[in-house]
């Protein structure tokens, strides 16, 4: 996992008008790998069904069981790093 993509799910997990400007671009323009792909894709269905952030419980429960340890990890990642999205963004 690179850390562009560990803060980009840190990012759209934190910050509701900076998930809205990159679900369409990052569908379309980026290959992530595949556990970020999974967690995105979750993120972004969540986002345009509900036009909220889904929490951690529902990623992990929208993912495909064979793959929810590889999420896990992924979140753990992405959890600890420290992000502030109002001053770093």
């Amino acid at each position: 996992m690179s850390f562009t993509e560990v803060l980009l799910i840190k990012s759209a997990l934190l910050d509701k008008a900076y998930l809205a400007s990159i679900v369409g671009p990052i569908e379309k323009w980026w290959t992530l790998e595949p556990a970020a792909a999974d967690i995105f894709d979750v993120i972004s269905n969540f986002f345009n069904n509900y036009d909220d952030i889904p929490t951690q419980d529902i990623i992990i429960n929208e993912i495909e069981e064979e793959k929810r340890e590889e999420v896990r990890d992924f979140l753990n990642e992405v959890n600890s790093i420290e992000f502030d999205v109002a001053r770093q963004y």
